[in-house]
């Protein structure tokens, strides 16, 4: 037991300190709320997800457009995505995402990714190399492509069980090509959650982002991340 509280204690200390170089003390600051729900469906050989998330943020930065800085509703997005398995360990999937901005210029999402799971010791380590094409009326396609690197960590035992917490941890390294422009952000997530039922968890923690690395108009947004994860039935046949 000694020997795990070591290991947990190690786990956060990495993902802390991952957390904290990644942060620009120098960028603006934005702080939120974002609450998602997701909801899963078995069809066949696929797995369906329909999904809700909204942000509710405000900005440090008040020189520039008081009225932004306010807190306010940003945007909500619609998503579904498919995966099949291939392996035990190996999926890929494809999906589409409709956000509604509450600036009125809302964006439709073309998304394909690539997944890799790798159990090591007591965490279960997932890997996901992820592209995405973006519309917005008026604008220049964006392309971006994602890395993703999270670990979910039972707290109890050797895996995760019904009515037990677990720790989960994310990095991820996004590319955003828009014309002839490029940047690069860096992301990290440290969240704690419940497997409530084999149909049912929730998770709550800190979303980090930094837009704009080596970027002078470079962006620290920390969200509080609320979730909640469901899986409707599978149907009987008669």
């Amino acid at each position: 037991m000694i020997i795990r509280y070591h290991f947990i204690e190690r786990y956060l200390s990495i993902c802390l300190f991952l957390l904290l170089i990644c942060t620009d003390l120098g960028a603006q600051q934005t702080v939120g709320l974002l609450p998602n729900v997701v909801v899963s469906q078995k069809l066949k050989d696929l797995k369906v997800n329909y999904s809700w998330q909204s942000r509710v943020s405000r900005s440090s930065d008040t020189s520039s457009d008081p009225e932004w800085s306010d807190t306010a509703y940003r945007l909500s997005d619609l998503s579904i995505v498919a995966t099949r398995s291939w392996d035990v360990n190996k999926s890929m999937a494809a999906g589409a995402l409709y956000r509604i901005n509450a600036d009125g210029a809302n964006l439709f999402r073309l998304r394909q990714h690539i997944g890799i799971i790798s159990p090591w010791q007591q965490l279960r380590v997932s890997h996901r190399i992820l592209l995405d094409e973006s519309f917005v009326s008026g604008r220049d396609p964006l392309i971006r492509l994602r890395y993703r690197l999270s670990t979910d960590l039972p707290l109890n035992g050797t895996q995760i069980d019904n009515n037990e917490w677990y720790l989960k941890s994310t990095i991820e390294l996004l590319q955003r090509y828009r014309s002839s422009t490029y940047r690069m952000d860096l992301r990290g997530g440290l969240y704690i959650g419940r497997k409530l039922t084999n149909s049912n968890k929730i998770e709550l923690g800190i979303d980090y982002r930094h837009e704009g690395v080596a970027k002078s108009n470079a962006e620290n947004i920390y969200w509080l991340a609320m979730s909640l994860y469901t899986q409707l039935p599978v149907r009987k046949k008669n």
